[in-house]
């Protein structure tokens, strides 16, 4: 993607780019707990989470981009997002804030799937076809869940489309 999006010299930064796809998990879990600081008027707590992170990404950066490059760089970054994950549910976990993250399970699941199985797939495959597939993936993986509602499911399995 990157090499047919920047031209081949950023062909290079596949790797880097598979481990940043990681921090969007990341992303959408500690973002959602960034309401629960400003519900409960607590952006002081926040603030001393995201300035760890960003110690943390600093501190990384400037061990691993010498030895390891803009993949070095990489896991300095997924290394931060997580320590906000963690430092954020650990702060909600003492406020006893505990969601029902029931709901989320499915679709966390399904992506995990989706995202492996892009992984395990040849670095030749055109970029379109990759998109196809992982939403194929994500879709198949959530069936397989049971997290498409009946009604949803039921459209698929009729055999003749009607206008």
């Amino acid at each position: 993607l990157l090499a047919l999006l920047f031209g081949e010299p950023f062909r290079v930064a596949h790797l880097a780019f598979r481990i940043l796809l990681a921090s969007s998990l990341l992303l959408f879990l500690h973002g959602t707990m960034s309401a629960a600081y400003l519900a409960t008027h607590r952006l002081r707590m926040q603030t001393i989470v995201l300035g760890g992170a960003a110690t943390v990404n600093l501190g990384l950066n400037a061990i691993l981009i010498g030895p390891l490059g803009i993949v070095g760089a990489a896991v300095a970054t997924v290394s931060a997002e997580l320590v906000i994950l963690v430092g954020s549910a650990t702060i909600l976990w003492h406020w006893h804030w505990r969601p029902d993250l029931r709901v989320l399970a499915k679709p966390v699941l399904a992506a995990t799937g989706m995202s492996v199985g892009l992984l395990l797939l040849p670095d030749g495959w055109h970029v379109v076809l990759r998109i196809g597939a992982g939403g194929l993936m994500y879709l198949g993986v959530l069936a397989l869940l049971g997290g498409i509602p009946p009604q949803l499911a039921r459209l698929f399995h009729r055999r003749r489309f009607r206008p």
